[in-house]
């Protein structure tokens, strides 16, 4: 495992700029999809997108 941590200590200014980077797209898709999708859909997308991201780690 060590490799690994060296492997993102070497590239720590990428992945702050990758963080950035996806919060700026989720305020930006945020503000557009409030408009045209219903909030109790949106809620549900998001948990169902949780639910599979997560399924395979405590598989």
């Amino acid at each position: 495992m060590s490799q690994f941590f060296s492997f993102l200590f070497n590239r720590a200014p990428l992945l702050l700029a990758l963080t950035a980077l996806f919060w700026a797209i989720n305020i930006v898709l945020g503000r557009f999809i409030a408009d045209n999708i219903p909030p109790v859909t949106l809620a549900y997308m998001r948990w169902g997108g949780a639910v599979l991201i997560l399924l395979p780690f405590a598989w």
